[in-house]
């Protein structure tokens, strides 16, 4: 019987020997998302997001569009991130021609490494931060669509590489109506006050009563 159970035992730890290696050297997956996902604001406010790219190997060239509610947030600043030489927590590299387009509640960004020689890009990284005002109150998602392409060889074209995607979402604050639990306080205060009061009155007018009858 124990020979049996130390088979048994010697069976499961080879199944989990072999089964390991595949599972500490699988690649993650490439990531392009709205960093923080959750976004909050008040009227009148700002805020900023960025948008990351996880995970990526052999990365050359990419496309950006995000889309927003224009009659809540409306983008006043853009900081591109393309080239890490000059961004060290950006992405790409080298001299990096770039393009940016912003219409109503829509940006885009195009951006790509130039040169042969110039090695592409790998690991994780930021391409853009933006600045949004909240200019209503409400709330909308922060919705991505992107476009990555890897270093093609000498005299072949880029291929796409395989990404998901992460939306951002933003929501306005309420911190700028009037609070509720003074006012709850205050009327609650008003009302016991009415009360005793009027307590004050019944009792004034009981003793008026047993005062005539005495007399």
């Amino acid at each position: 019987m124990n020979s049996v159970k130390k088979l048994c035992i010697l069976a499961v730890l080879l199944t989990f020997m072999l089964n390991s290696p595949k599972t500490a050297f699988a690649n993650p997956e490439t990531v392009v998302k709205v960093e923080p996902y959750q976004n909050v604001a008040g009227l009148g406010q700002q805020f900023t997001i960025s948008i990351a790219v996880l995970d990526i190997q052999n990365l050359f060239a990419l496309e950006v569009k995000l889309y927003w509610n224009q009659s809540i947030l409306q983008l006043t600043n853009t900081s591109v991130m393309l080239g890490v030489e000059s961004y060290p927590n950006g992405v790409l590299r080298g001299e990096v021609l770039q393009n940016e387009t912003v219409r109503s509640g829509e940006y885009m960004l195009w951006g790509t490494s130039s040169g042969q020689q110039t090695p592409s890009f790998n690991g994780s990284g930021t391409a853009v931060k933006l600045t949004f005002n909240v200019t209503e109150i409400g709330s909308c998602e922060l919705t991505l669509q992107t476009k990555l392409y890897d270093k093609p060889p000498v005299g072949a074209v880029a291929k796409p590489i395989q990404h998901s995607t992460q939306n951002g979402y933003f929501s306005s604050e309420t911190g700028n109506q009037p609070p509720i639990y003074p006012i709850a306080a205050i009327g609650m205060t008003v009302a016991i006050v009415i009360i005793l009061l009027l307590l004050y009155i019944r009792k004034v007018k009981s003793k008026k009563r047993l005062t005539s009858k005495t007399y």
